[in-house]
């Protein structure tokens, strides 16, 4: 019997009679291991052959959430209007090869162009020290000239050593840093983010479902096996079973029906405890009801080794001899086994098995971040993978910071919380792409009977061409056609083909996997066509005998990513007032087919908003001066060799301050941080938002916000590093810039204007970087490079603060 699941490959699917158990079966089947490594769960359907003939879901197999397997996907992206056409960029693993610009050290990949096919980016991964081997896929370009490298960790094709200690199977592994970036286009602003690294999935280390083996991570030896209970005795069932793939979010199609199977004859005793039904569960207790039991008896027991002890019946059996019994001060998730006896009967030691539910889990942690006058900003980790909507409640608490359910009795009701995004809080389904082949001729001409056509995909895969097809291809053979233009693995989901019609003509519906195709796909494209040419059929309207049509663009979908860190704006809330905040999740159970709500978190710590500013105005005029000392005090520190300082600085970014590396590299441009600051009151938060400055080659503003909270700015500053000279000795490297940092007061009675500058790097050929950097000296055998840039903040466009 075959289960074609996600990847089109069969299992063979077997029931098995108990003959110690009549109310259950046993099923087995053994998937492929190509269907191990994407199946995550199973679920089994039965159809009572003497009953109503519906199919009841009977049953599954699953695993914990992860795979073995980690995915990262490199992006490269633009802003509209932008093209990214030149450039490269670089990569490293580990947090350690962040600033280790030596690639012999192999913590960092060498210059990867802006339009590096799949090998290339493959092979450059693969050099750095720690990664052994991977798979890595390609996409693109977007209309923004933009790509898409797909990266698994480790190559699922290669030949892997699972004892190892240094495979990259089933680790949760650290993410790829961009060291560098060249590309001649920018994204939201900055060259610096038009190339990002992001987790598609974390590796983990659960294993496969089915398998056998003690690491549960050899595919090869998988057998699912499976117990249906509730049966009834002497009863023929129909089964059969499909999986979930949860890489693509679908359901594979059902397997072929097994041949009927019948459970054994019973006695009294296991009649009975086939006809138990649950009509209630919970994590500490459970009812269940017998029918034909009239006045016998139920016993309950956790295992062979505890006693059994009686349950209680809530009331008299009614007129059907159906009678209810309740068990609690269970534990939860424990597995208990029962046993009947009708009365006057035996107990035969027979059971059946019941299994409380866990405790509930609550949602994620909410943690309160920023505040504001009327907004405070909250973030939460994603915990469950299975999420499709978060929910925020808010309650202002009229007894201030100590406020709780229990004495504040004049707090506000929870009520939902206005979030300045609400796109975050709700996953959006993936559409797939659906585009339509079709051929055609004149109404009434002769038959489109000869001829061959070839399929190509966009620009984005050079000259790739598919193999020729007939007239008549059938849908296997469209849909080879066309995955021959993709790198493995993006496949089609299916393809449908329809026809002839009266003059010879076929469509062909092609669904495109939104896992492995997400968004809207670019059309398929007509490559050649000799239908015109060797048919005896005519088309005269516009356009070619063959064409291919969009008949619904793709949307691609997002899904809560477990470990995704989620932050968002509580909007309108009233200033100089005190909240708190809970949250929980949705999720959707595919064993249930239903949503369901998780419960609430704990409510978030009393948080006061801002005061506004009339209020702090007032308070002002009576504060106390006492940060004179500071405000005279500056800090200076300079770079080892071409290592700028103070990288531990909170505000630091990669690629600041540093010298030139050897070999001819320039020296990298500085950076300023401007960041007012309040000591009027110990309500309100002293860090109130800060502004960057990066290098531009010209002057840029800042003006002083017009905020009574706001006495003090603070200021750091990196100055640029110099280039470096051909060779590489580190005596050739160019030298850091210095570190700056100071406190200014701020004069509310004037509008507070600041001009800054900052440092560009020193360039290998000799020329100094922009704010005062030197140029290089001329050598008896090679010239100097220019010196690093100031970074530098004006009182005006001329005087240095």
């Amino acid at each position: 019997v075959c289960l074609p699941g996600c990847t089109g490959e069969g299992v063979v699917l077997d029931a098995v009679t108990d003959e110690e158990d009549c109310s259950q079966m046993v099923l087995k089947w053994k998937p492929t291991e190509e269907d191990i490594r994407f199946v995550s769960k199973y679920v089994v359907e039965r159809k009572d052959f003497g009953g109503e003939g519906k199919w009841i879901e009977s049953g599954g197999l699953s695993r914990s959430e992860g795979r073995p397997y980690e995915i990262q996907v490199i992006e490269s992206r633009a802003d509209e209007g932008e093209m990214i056409s030149a450039g490269a960029f670089r990569l490293s693993f580990h947090f350690k090869g962040k600033h280790d610009f030596d690639t012999e050290t192999k913590t960092r990949t060498d210059w990867i162009d802006f339009a590096a096919s799949a090998e290339n980016v493959k092979s450059h991964l693969e050099a750095l020290e720690e990664i052994g081997s991977v798979d890595v896929t390609r996409s693109g370009p977007d209309e923004q000239g933009g790509y898409h490298w797909t990266v698994v960790f480790p190559d699922p094709n290669s030949e892997i050593d699972m004892a190892s200690e240094e495979s990259l199977i089933g680790k949760d592994l650290p993410m790829l840093q961009v060291t560098t970036s060249t590309l001649n286009a920018k994204f939201q602003g900055e060259i610096r983010k038009t190339v990002t690294v992001t987790e598609l999935r974390a590796g983990s280390n659960n294993g496969y479902l089915c398998s056998t083996s003690i690491d549960k991570t050899v595919a090869s030896d998988a057998m699912c096996q499976l117990s249906i209970g509730n049966l009834i005795p002497n009863r023929g069932y129909l089964f059969r079973v499909r999986g979930f793939c949860d890489g693509a979010r679908r359901w594979g199609s059902y397997s072929k029906v097994t041949p009927l199977a019948f459970t054994c004859k019973a006695d009294v005793e296991q009649a009975l405890l086939s006809n138990a039904v649950v009509t209630e569960l919970g994590h500490e207790s459970f009812k269940v009801s017998f029918n034909n039991i009239g006045h016998g008896e139920v016993q309950m027991r956790v295992d062979s080794g505890s006693e059994w002890r009686s349950l209680t019946p809530l009331g008299p059996p009614d007129d059907a001899g159906q009678r209810t019994f309740f068990a609690s001060n269970l534990s939860p998730s424990t597995l208990y086994h029962l046993q009947a006896r009708p009365p006057d009967g035996l107990y035969r030691g027979i059971t059946k098995s019941i299994q409380t539910s866990p405790v509930p889990r609550k949602s994620s942690r909410l943690t309160i971040g920023g505040v504001g006058e009327e907004h405070i900003n909250a973030t939460w980790t994603v915990l469950n993978a299975l999420v499709t909507e978060y929910q925020l409640e808010m309650r202002e608490l009229k007894s201030g910071r100590y406020s709780t359910e229990q004495n504040d009795g004049n707090a506000r009701q929870w009520r939902p919380a206005k979030v300045n995004d609400p796109e975050v809080m709700k996953m959006k389904r993936s559409i797939a792409e659906v585009q339509v082949i079709s051929t055609r001729a004149d109404p009434g001409s002769a038959r489109i009977d000869a001829g061959t056509f070839q399929l190509g995909f966009h620009k984005n895969l050079g000259e790739a061409r598919a193999t020729r097809l007939r007239f008549d291809a059938t849908a296997d053979q469209v849909r080879d056609a066309i995955e021959s233009l993709f790198p493995h693995p993006k496949k089609l989901n299916r393809v449908f083909r329809s026809g002839p019609t009266r003059e010879g003509g076929y469509s062909w519906t092609v669904h495109f996997d939104p896992f492995h195709h997400p968004g809207d796909v670019p059309p398929i494209v007509v490559v050649s066509e000799t239908l015109s040419t060797f048919s005896t059929a005519r088309w005269t309207g516009p356009g070619s005998m063959l064409i291919v049509s969009t008949k619904r663009d793709g949307i691609q979908g997002k899904h809560f990513i477990v470990g995704e860190k989620i932050s968002i704006s509580l909007e309108d809330l009233h200033p100089y007032s005190w909240y708190s905040f809970r949250l929980r999740e949705y999720h959707y159970d595919p064993i249930k087919k239903q949503y369901a709500a998780m419960d609430w978190s704990s409510p978030t710590e009393p948080t006061r908003t801002f005061a506004n500013e009339q209020a702090n105005a007032l308070k002002s005029q009576s504060k106390v001066d006492n940060f004179e000392a500071s405000l005279n005090h500056v800090m200076l520190m300079d770079g080892s060799g071409n290592t700028p300082p103070n990288m531990r600085d909170v505000f630091y970014l990669p690629g600041v301050g540093g010298g030139g590396q050897s070999g001819g590299l320039d020296g990298q441009p500085g950076l300023v941080i401007i960041e007012p600051l309040s000591s009027t009151s110990p309500v309100v938060a002293r860090h109130l938002g800060h502004t960057v400055f990066h290098y531009t080659g010209d002057i840029a503003t800042y003006v002083v916000p017009n905020d009574f909270r706001i006495d003090k700015l603070e200021i750091r500053a990196w100055g640029a590093g110099g280039g470096a000279i051909a060779g590489d000795a580190q005596v050739n490297n160019g030298g850091a810039g210095a570190y700056a940092r100071t406190l200014i007061r701020v004069n509310h009675s004037v509008k507070e204007t600041l001009y800054v500058r900052v440092g560009g790097g020193g360039l290998a050929k000799g020329t100094g970087g922009y704010n005062g950097g030197g140029d290089g000296g001329v050598g008896s055998t090679r010239g100097g490079a220019g010196g690093g840039g100031a970074s530098s903040v004006h009182s005006n466009a001329d005087d240095r603060l």
